[in-house]
């Protein structure tokens, strides 16, 4: 199961506009993060886009962490006409790296 953490930039902060929204974008999810979600694609997405109304937009990079402890977190980001889905794991330390310093 997956939890939505809260946002680290300040909801009114200008980077904070991000809305999530799938229409005139593609969706990209990786392998790992298909496998690891699985059906939960829906309900993750209305999550972020509950979010999204309440507070008027999100950061571009949302974290959902899994209650299980050997689980890795599961990143959604939004980058002009893409919104992904990833797994730090699906590319390796390099990318546990990278997500890290974005966070």
């Amino acid at each position: 199961m997956y939890i939505l953490k809260y946002n680290e930039l300040p909801f009114d902060a200008p980077e904070s506009r991000w809305v999530f929204n799938l229409i005139g974008k593609h969706l990209d999810i990786t392998p790992g993060a298909s496998a690891a979600i699985g059906p939960e694609l829906g309900t993750l997405l209305a999550i972020v886009h509950q979010q999204v109304r309440l507070r008027n937009g999100l950061d571009s990079l949302q974290v959902f962490r899994n209650n299980k402890p050997s689980a890795d977190d599961l990143y959604v980001i939004e980058k002009a006409d893409v919104i992904a889905m990833v797994m730090a794991s699906d590319y390796g330390n390099e990318m546990k790296q990278f997500i890290h310093n974005i966070r």
